[in-house]
């Protein structure tokens, strides 16, 4: 028999939270704005490593692999968003949107989730000037993403590997 599920979870068009997610009380608009053109003393996302550990069950050299894995496909999302942009494929931003939005929730990181679900949304409704300007604000959150998954990487017990590090936004 099939346990029972309380009735808020399921309803249409009401994303439940993930109870293994820490939820950030800040939305990504309030980390960079698009004019900054400073994002390495912006404030930004506290990276709560946890998030990691728990996938990684605790072993840093796996936390280091999906930390490598997280940017890697982070980097292969931006070179498909930008391609996108550069040709006006908006089925392309949302797919790309789409992936993206996906492993950052699942890596914990829900202010650059919720920029990716624009990219997202501006796909589907061809908004490509709209998505350039999210473009904008989702490059340096990521470089801070990658600087702050640095230095939390760096504090880790048995840390050798520098998998957080290199790479483009």
């Amino acid at each position: 028999m099939p346990a029972e599920v309380p009735p808020q979870i399921g309803r249409p068009g009401v994303r439940e939270p993930n109870p293994v997610i820490p939820k950030l009380t800040m939305r990504a608009s309030e980390f960079i704005e698009p004019s900054s053109g400073r994002d390495d003393d912006a404030p930004g996302p506290d990276i709560d490593i946890e998030v990691l550990r728990t996938l990684g069950r605790q072993d840093p050299v796996r936390i280091q692999r999906l930390i490598a894995l997280f940017l890697e496909s982070m980097d292969r999302g931006m070179a498909d968003m930008r391609n996108a942009l550069a040709s006006g494929d908006g089925t392309g931003l949302q797919q790309a949107g789409h992936r993206m939005k996906s492993a950052a929730r699942s890596a914990g990181f829900p202010a650059f989730a919720d920029l990716c679900e624009e990219m997202e949304q501006h796909g589907r409704a061809q908004a490509l000037g709209r998505a350039d300007v999210t473009h904008q604000r989702m490059v340096p959150l990521l470089r801070l993403i990658r600087k702050r998954l640095g230095e939390a990487q760096a504090r880790e017990p048995g840390a050798t590997d520098d998998a957080g590090r290199g790479g483009r936004a």
